[in-house]
């Protein structure tokens, strides 16, 4: 499972608590959490104009869970 979230995304607190409930859950598989700081809500689409490198990661990061 990838969950992604950024510093400043007013859902990031959601997000935490889901990753926590699944493992709470007992569920046995991996959970790749990944954490942008200094970013909000949906940076790799809004925000290409002062976030590009950041962006290009996460979608890296995405590419290569979803390879795996």
């Amino acid at each position: 499972m990838f969950v992604c979230t950024a510093e400043n995304d007013e859902l990031r607190g959601r997000a935490l608590y889901y990753v926590e409930s699944v493992k709470r859950s007992g569920w046995n598989g991996e959970i790749e959490l990944v954490n942008v700081e200094g970013e909000g809500h949906c940076f790799q689409i809004y925000n290409l104009d002062t976030s590009l490198e950041k962006a290009k990661e996460l979608i890296s990061r995405i590419v290569h869970f979803i390879m795996w």
